[in-house]
């Protein structure tokens, strides 16, 4: 195993920023979100506070596949994501 020294692995650290920031594909505008998927539905989960007090409102969007049926029997995928919510 062969280690660096510091400054090499400030450049081999550099590079590879740069690496992932060219690749990195550019922001959408804001216009953009009126040609997302809307949900089919939008269920309150939980309504907690910001770090500053301020009330926020949780909620579960649900996208549906064109044509489903309650009876439908269809895998699924859930996608959590967000910053250090704590609750």
């Amino acid at each position: 195993m062969t280690t660096l020294r510091p400054r090499a692995w400030a450049l081999a650290l550099a590079a590879g920023l740069l690496l992932a920031l060219a690749g990195a594909a550019p922001a959408a505008p804001k216009e953009a979100k009126a040609d997302l998927p809307q949900p089919a539905k939008r269920i309150l989960f939980k309504t907690a506070a910001d770090a500053k007090g301020n009330k926020v409102e949780l909620h579960l969007h649900v996208f549906l596949p064109e044509g489903h049926k309650a009876t439908d029997k269809r895998p699924a995928v859930v996608f959590f994501f967000g910053g250090g919510w704590v609750g």
